[in-house]
Order: structure tokens, then C-alpha cells, then sequence
């Protein structure tokens, strides 16, 4: 079977658990975006994989027509050349449709992609960026044309 459907993938960056102290400012420049894809064939499990760098990489039957790319934080108002380590979960694993969505196979989000720890310029600025996995269901039912999220829980903490 050959889908001909896109989905447009923004895996919404939406719980986020900071330990900074007061002063310091996390802003999120970027949600996770898988972009644009289309699945040509669901009969498979299928992956892309959004890399922390912005690398992306498919596995059988995804096709990108709008690319995607890592989310990204910045944090500012820090102690210069602080180490601020870094961790991220995936807390809603099955993406889900804003209502009123119609019947449609979900995605799987899985490894999300950090670096374990930054630290701040002299500043006190420093960038993150986090990637993940999205796998279709491989089962042959079919995906349209609607937008699919997720959640994702980011910690900073030093």
C-alpha cells in the first residue's frame, strides 16, 4: 500500500523542569520538529531520527518533504563558565492529534538526544539542543494529513 498522506510533525517541547537559580532565564527557541514527512508504506516499522546536531536520518519508508530539526534552548543570565548538566525523557511516547482529530495511526517517540552537560560562556550564555526518534507503527494502517504531537521533559540543573 502507498500512502500519498503528510504529516506535519511538531513535537511540542510543552513540560519543562528547571533547577537554575532565580536570575537565570531558559528560553525555548525551537520546538522538536520531525517536519513535513510522508509515509509510503506503514506495512514496516519506520524511523527518522532528529539528531541534537540537526543531523536526520530515515529508516525504510519516510520521506521528508518539509525537513525538520532539534529543539532548541538557550540559557542565559548564568555564572560564567558554569558546567550546567543536562537531561531529557520522553513523558508522552505516543504522539496524539489536537481535537477534533480524525481516526489516525499514532507515532512512537523514543532516545532523545542531549549532550549530558554545557557550560556557559563568559557570559553566562550557553545553547542546548535536543533530538529524538519517530517511528510509525509498522502495522499497515494508515496516517493523514494532520499535525502530531508529543511531550517532552527537559532538566537543567548544575
Amino acid at each position: 500500500m502507498f500512502l500519498t498522506f503528510c504529516q506535519k510533525l511538531i513535537f511540542r517541547v510543552l513540560i519543562l523542569f528547571f533547577t537554575l537559580p532565580a536570575q537565570a532565564t531558559v528560553t525555548l527557541i525551537e520546538d522538536l520538529s520531525f517536519g513535513t514527512i510522508v509515509v509510503s508504506d506503514n506495512s514496516v516499522v519506520s524511523d527518522i531520527i532528529i539528531s541534537r546536531s540537526g543531523q536526520t536520518s530515515i529508516v525504510n519508508h519516510i520521506r521528508v518533504i518539509e525537513p525538520g530539526h532539534p529543539a532548541e534552548f538557550a540559557l542565559t543570565d548564568l555564572p560564567g563558565n558554569l558546567e550546567v548538566f543536562t537531561s531529557a525523557i520522553i513523558t508522552q511516547a505516543t504522539t496524539s492529534n489536537p481535537p477534533p482529530g480524525p481516526a489516525t495511526e499514532q507515532f512512537t517517540i523514543s532516545n532523545p538526544d542531549i549532550v549530558a552537560s554545557v557550560t556557559t560562556n563568559g557570559s553566562g550564555f550557553a545553547l542546548v539542543r535536543v533530538g529524538a526518534t519517530l517511528s510509525t507503527s509498522g502495522n499497515g494502517g494508515n496516517y493523514v494529513d494532520v499535525q502530531y504531537q508529543g511531550t517532552l521533559q527537559v532538566t537543567f540543573n548544575y
